[in-house]
């Protein structure tokens, strides 16, 4: 479970921070709506004022319900359908690799936006963009995230050789930490394979998209028996 943090409290309203950015009808339509949804959700979305516990590898992809690669072709911001006063933002993938659960050739998902400017930014996405997303489960209201927020999200870039490599938005730091400890057969499991040394050696900056595939899809089919 995800451990949110706000930023601090404005002690003449009882306010967070982040949302005395909104209009004032907003606030008292949906405020108490809104701030039980982060919670039941997962704060579907990079929240510039929250804080994550962060989750290594084996970690992220136990979190995951969906895991996709593909190329990011739609980003629209607009309100959620049923509660018009939750900022949402709809993503559309062109999919080409489904390393756990299901998706068809175009998957979409609806991230809850906390944060005015995240709102504005569209959190990051933008078409074009290679992605590989670890998405949590959809709630009852149809919002999801990847898997620790940033840490979940990964660029996939390929240089002029046509080598791929995949960085998340902490730049991988921590990916491998404590992995003997969340996933002790993993190190067996990928005995005599090159992915083997990142579990011992890698402590952050961007990954061999190869190795990153091994290792992901073996944490997937372990989970799965």
């Amino acid at each position: 479970m995800l451990r949110v943090f706000f930023s601090p409290m404005n002690h003449g309203n009882g306010i967070p921070a982040l949302w005395r950015k909104w209009p004032r009808p907003i606030l008292a339509a949906g405020l108490g709506t809104a701030l039980c949804l982060t919670a039941f959700a997962g704060l579907a979305g990079a929240q510039r004022d929250a804080r994550v516990l962060h989750r290594n590898l084996p970690e992220l992809v136990g979190d995951s319900y969906t895991i996709v690669l593909g190329r990011v072709v739609s980003v629209k911001a607009e309100p959620h359908p049923q509660l018009q006063n939750l900022q949402t933002l709809v993503v559309t993938l062109q999919v080409s690799e489904v390393w756990k659960g299901q998706a068809g050739s175009t998957f979409t998902f609806r991230a809850f936006v906390s944060h005015p400017l995240d709102f504005k930014e569209k959190l990051g996405y933008a078409g074009d963009q290679d992605v590989l997303l670890m998405l949590t489960r959809p709630s009852d209201i149809g919002l999801s995230s990847p898997a620790g927020l940033e840490q979940g999200r990964f660029r996939v870039s390929t240089d002029a050789h046509g080598n791929r490599t995949v960085v998340n938005g902490l730049n991988n730091a921590g990916l491998f930490r404590n992995v003997q400890k969340t996933a002790p057969k993993l190190d067996a499991q990928l005995a005599a394979l090159p992915a083997r040394q990142l579990l011992t050696q890698h402590a952050s900056g961007p990954i061999a998209f190869d190795d990153f595939k091994t290792i992901v899809q073996t944490l997937v089919a372990g989970s799965q028996q």
